[in-house]
């Protein structure tokens, strides 16, 4: 009887992989490791460094709400996404900075550390993806979300009212 019970089990388990019901882990796993993978560290006032908030399944997020504190760095990492993002921060009493550029695996930065300055809006595109996101604004709260398709850039903040962006979420779709 137990013999039948796992050649039973078997069968099943045969025919809900062949129908592609069941996934085998291994295949599950690649799936996973293949999706585009994006990640946000940020440099918060009087906080420093977070650590970082990727997007396995939901946004990437770093800042935060509901504090008063601005952030003010931004470091972007991806995996999976076959292209190219660019950043460009507009920091406070600074203006807009130049954009920086990376790819799958390499660390951008933008913003400034030890300067007492906030960012006040960012501006970030993605050249072969889709990408989305907002921002959480001071005296404003979450802005509405925006996606652009590749090549397209998303802006969050504000520029010219000298209001700190505290919080941004992002994804690559």
């Amino acid at each position: 009887m137990t013999r039948l019970r796992g050649l039973f089990a078997g069968l099943l388990g045969a025919c809900l992989l062949a129908s592609g019901l069941l996934a085998p882990a291994a295949t599950a796993a690649e799936a996973r490791a293949d999706k585009p993978r994006l990640c946000l560290r940020g440099h918060v006032q009087n906080l420093g460094w977070q650590s970082w908030g990727c997007d396995d399944g939901r946004w990437a997020y770093a800042g935060t709400e509901g504090r008063g504190l601005r952030l003010e760095a931004l470091q972007i990492t991806m995996s999976n996404t076959g292209g190219t993002v660019c950043v460009q921060a507009h920091v406070q009493n600074l203006g807009w900075m130049e954009q920086q550029c990376g790819g799958d695996g390499k660390t951008i930065t933008v913003g400034t550390t030890g300067q007492n300055l906030g960012l006040e809006a960012i501006a970030f595109g993605h050249m072969s993806q889709m990408s989305c996101g907002e921002g959480h604004v001071q005296n404003i709260g979450w802005q509405p979300r925006k996606c652009v398709d590749p090549e397209g850039a998303w802006m969050a903040g504000t520029t010219g009212r000298g209001l700190s962006l505290e919080a941004v979420r992002a994804g690559i779709r």
